[in-house]
């Protein structure tokens, strides 16, 4: 879980450094990220996309099966969620004993945190 969240705050901080699109591969799972920015009236919108592409075995179908979702939400409305779930996950992470190895993640939550306050 703390790599799942360390790959999805360091895309987000780096699509808005950078701008425009960003991906991410998180190779313990296959899990694919992307976020797009879709220029939009009155607010801009961001695109997310996720895919697990690593299939599983569905009994009741009998064949392998894959999982992609998208959803497109205001860009403001995103950034907000990722940086109120991920404050959850490290406050709740930190009430853990073995903490030693959120140092990397803590410090790219509050780069992010930082940044989207700004705005």
């Amino acid at each position: 879980m703390d790599l799942l969240w360390t790959g999805l705050v360091t895309m987000v901080l780096d699509y808005l450094q950078n701008g425009g699109y960003r991906e991410s591969y998180l190779s313990i799972n296959g899990l694919e990220w992307s976020i797009k920015k879709v220029q939009a009236k009155p607010k801009d919108l961001l695109l997310f996309h996720a895919k697990r592409p690593n299939a599983f075995y569905d009994g009741e179908i009998g064949m392998p099966v894959s999982i992609e979702n998208n959803a497109t939400l205001t860009e403001l409305e995103f950034l907000h969620q990722v940086v109120s779930s991920a404050g959850d996950f490290l406050s709740l992470r930190e009430k853990d004993t073995r903490t030693q190895h959120l140092v990397g993640f803590k410090e790219k939550y509050n780069e992010l945190k930082h940044f989207v306050l700004e705005r």
